[in-house]
Parts: C-alpha cells; structure tokens; sequence
C-alpha cells in the first residue's frame, strides 16, 4: 500500500509540475507575442530637401527624395496596397512633402481622399511632435475580411511645405506599435532652411 500511495504522490507531484511549466511557457508565449521590444533607431536623412526622421532597425525602406515610408517587414507594403490580398499584415511610418503655400487646402484634400474611399475620419486634433505643432487626422477603414486599417496624419505647416507625418497598421498591430510609432515621429526635424518658418493652420 505504501509503495502504491507513493507512486501516486510521485504521479500527482509529476503532472503539477508539467502543468506549472505548461502555463509558464504560455505566458512567457504570449508575452512575446503582444510586447514589442523598441530596439535600436537609425536616422533618415533626406537627400534633396534634407528633412531627418528615426526608423526602427532594421524596416524595410521605400524612399525616394520627399517621401519616406518605413516598413516593419519586407512585403508589408503589399498589404497597403492590396489590403484584401493574402499579403503579411503589419504598420507603416510615413512621411513625405508637399510644397505648397495653401496648408488649409491640403488639410481639405487628405480628409476629402480619406472619405472618398471609405474611411471613417477623426475630428481634427493639435498636437506637438517633437519641436513642432501640427494637425492631427486620425482614421480607421475596412480592409476586408473583417480586417481594420487604423492610422493617422499629422500636418506640420512651413511657409513653403506641408510635411505629411503619420502612421498606420492593420488590427492588433496598430497598437501594438504605438510607442514606436510616437518614438519615431517625434524625432522628426525640419531642413535648417526651414526651421524658422513653421506657420499655423
């Protein structure tokens, strides 16, 4: 009888342990899955107009003078522009650079070509990025598949330029790279030509 007991205690002692680990691994799994470890920036700096912004390590780029979108992964650009295609979901930084006189009119237009294709607009916030005020325009559209698009602009106005800030990511990962995304807008800086000439809305 005493064998037997000990057996089972042993048995009952094995499986409490197995089952401890088991919720263990699952935590630490799922840890994993919805933390997201800022890492290391690098710096963009553009050849033409000579704006700067930091990107996460690493991102895929796709750039060309006045325009910058970074990337979390390779082929997540596929999904911006099929979000109804089998391509990897994920999240953009984006920027580029309007030259224009006329800050309300792009304001109009940005919010006019969010509406014409589905989306549903924010009411039109000022926040500060970095050094600078702007317009912030948040937005959310369907994507199929009861997927949702999440993202925004920010409009910071020169004497010459709109700089078009923003973010944007598909369901969960819009959240999930929240501080990534303010970590990184908020490191952008204005051509030194352009410092002094910031102007309102």
């Amino acid at each position: 009888m005493r064998n037997r007991f000990q057996v089972e205690l042993y048995t009952l002692l094995g499986l409490c342990t197995l089952l401890l680990s088991l919720i263990s691994i699952a935590s630490c799994q799922k840890k994993g899955i919805e933390g997201l470890e800022l890492g290391e920036m690098q710096e963009y700096i553009d050849p033409g107009i000579g704006f700067t912004i930091k990107y996460p390590k690493g991102w895929f780029l796709n750039v060309q003078v006045g325009r910058a979108y970074f990337y979390n992964a390779t082929g997540v650009e596929m999904k911006f522009l099929d979000p109804q295609g089998s391509h990897p979901p994920g999240v953009v930084i984006a920027l580029s650079v309007k030259k224009t006189t006329d800050a309300a009119a792009i304001v109009r237009q940005i919010k006019e070509e969010l509406i014409k294709t589905g989306s549903t607009v924010g009411t039109e916030n000022t926040v500060t990025i970095g050094n600078y005020r702007g317009v912030k325009l948040s937005y959310s559209a369907s994507a199929g598949n009861k997927h949702v698009l999440h993202g925004y602009h920010v409009l910071i106005a020169t004497d010459s330029a709109v700089y078009d800030l923003g973010a944007a990511g598909f369901d969960g990962y819009f959240d999930r790279y929240a501080e990534v995304f303010e970590m990184s807008l908020n490191s952008f800086q204005l051509p030194r030509s352009e410092e002094k000439g910031t102007s309102e809305f």
